[in-house]
Parts: C-alpha cells; sequence; structure tokens
C-alpha cells in the first residue's frame, strides 16, 4: 500500500497499527482500551486503526504518550523497533521526532 492522494491516512493508519498491536501483545485490552482516547482515532479490537482523524502527527504524539504514561519511555523505543520495516515504505511519512531518533 503506498501513500496516495486518495487516501493519505494509509501510512499514518499502517504505522499506529503497527505500534499499537505490539501493545496489545504486551498489555492486553488495556493497550487498545486506553489509545481510544484520542480524538479521530478508531480502533478495532485487534489493534488494527481504522481511521486517524485529521492529524497522523498527533496521533501518534498521543498514542506515545498513553502508552508512555502505561509502560515507561522504553514503550517509545518498542515502537521505534515496531515501525522499522514500515519507514521504507512511507519515506516521506512525517512522524514526531521521539520516532525518527
Amino acid at each position: 500500500m503506498s501513500i496516495t492522494a486518495s487516501d493519505p491516512g494509509a501510512g499514518y493508519r499502517e504505522v499506529l497499527t503497527a505500534i499499537i498491536t505490539s501493545k496489545v501483545k504486551a498489555l492486553g485490552k488495556l493497550a487498545v482500551q486506553k489509545v481510544r482516547t484520542v480524538p479521530g482515532l478508531v480502533v478495532e479490537d485487534s489493534g488494527v486503526v481504522t481511521a486517524v482523524g485529521a492529524d497522523g502527527v498527533q496521533a501518534l504524539d498521543a498514542v506515545l504518550d498513553i502508552y508512555e504514561r502505561l509502560a515507561g519511555r522504553t514503550s517509545t523505543h518498542m515502537a521505534r523497533i515496531a515501525i522499522l520495516p514500515l519507514l521504507s515504505r512511507f519515506p516521506t511519512l512525517a512522524l514526531p521526532d521521539r520516532l525518527r531518533r
């Protein structure tokens, strides 16, 4: 899947899905319940993101903040690892600085 004018949120959905599903493995249902509070973010019980809202970077930042509060700063490092395979597919996708480090 590539980012297109008809579906600019595809990259954000995939990146967020990778992060959230990795947290579901560690935290269970709580991982999904907490991120459902992010405005515009729609997440299935499995952790698959079906909608991001207007600003993908803000959604990513909000999800990272939630997981840092739940599991500490290591969760951001684990998120970087989870999205690594996707970065080559979405090289122009804007990401929060803490995911690019």
